[in-house]
């Protein structure tokens, strides 16, 4: 399975490319630090979405429950 994260441009929100993120033996030091940074970035990106969801779900079933104390 290969690993792969759209880095995209935090300024203007746009994808800037698709990389893969699987190691292989041919990448040269560069390459490698390219890869973890773009996994670091992908992985902080993930954490802010799930906090982000969690605050949204969270809001939600704040509504329903005035809405069921409303019936």
């Amino acid at each position: 399975m290969k690993l792969k994260s759209l880095i995209i441009n935090k300024m203007t929100e746009e994808p800037i490319e698709e990389m893969d993120l699987t190691p292989y033996e041919e990448d040269d030091d560069a390459t490698l630090h390219k890869k973890l940074v773009a996994a670091k970035m992908a992985r902080k990106r993930a954490e802010e979405d799930l906090k982000i969801l969690c605050n949204r779900i969270g809001l939600l079933k704040q509504e329903e429950g005035k809405v069921i104390c409303y019936r």
